[in-house]
C-alpha cells in the first residue's frame, strides 16, 4: 500500500509519454515544461488515491474480527491482534497515514498557495483548477479541508 501513489504517479507519467508517442505528438521539453504539462495528471490521481489509500492503511491496522476469542485482521486472517506482523501493520500504517493521509493535502494545500495571486492565469488554471475553481478566491484551500474531513 506505501507503494500504491508513487507506482500511480509513475503510470500515469508513463500512459502520458507512450499516448504521445502513438499520437506522434512531441513530448515537453525542459523540466519546467514536463511539471506544468504532468501536474494535473498527478494532482487527479493523488486526488482520487487519497481516500482509498487512507482506508487501505486503516483497515490494515485496526479492523479486527472476533474468530473463537481470538481477534484476527480482517483482510487477513493470519495475523493476530499485537503480534509481530500487527505491530509491523501498525508501524507501516502510521508511515503511509503520515507521508500519504496527511502529506497529499498538505503538498496540495502549498501548491495553491503558491499560486493563490494568479488562480485565474490559464496556465493556474489548466494545472490545478479543478481543485479551487468551485470556491471563492479567498477559499481556494477549501478542497483540501474536505479531502481532510473525508478521512475523519
Amino acid at each position: 500500500a506505501l507503494l500504491l501513489p508513487p507506482a500511480s504517479l509513475l503510470g500515469v507519467t508513463a500512459a502520458f509519454v507512450i499516448f504521445k508517442k502513438i499520437r506522434s505528438r512531441p513530448l515537453p521539453k525542459g523540466r519546467n515544461q514536463w511539471y506544468t504539462t504532468l501536474l494535473p495528471y498527478w494532482t487527479v490521481t493523488g486526488f482520487v488515491l487519497h481516500p482509498v489509500v487512507t482506508n487501505v492503511f486503516i483497515t490494515n491496522m485496526m479492523e479486527f474480527t472476533n474468530v473463537n476469542d481470538e481477534l484476527l485482521l480482517a483482510v487477513n486472517m493470519d495475523i493476530h491482534w499485537f503480534s509481530p506482523d500487527h505491530t509491523r501493520n501498525i508501524g507501516l500504517a502510521m508511515v503511509g497515514l503520515f507521508l500519504y493521509t496527511l502529506g497529499i493535502p498538505v503538498v496540495f494545500y502549498l501548491l495553491l498557495r503558491s499560486v493563490r495571486k494568479s488562480l485565474y492565469d490559464t496556465k493556474t488554471k489548466a494545472m490545478l483548477g479543478f481543485l479551487y475553481s468551485g470556491y471563492e478566491d479567498s477559499c481556494f484551500y477549501w478542497e483540501v479541508l474536505i479531502m481532510g474531513r473525508k478521512v475523519l
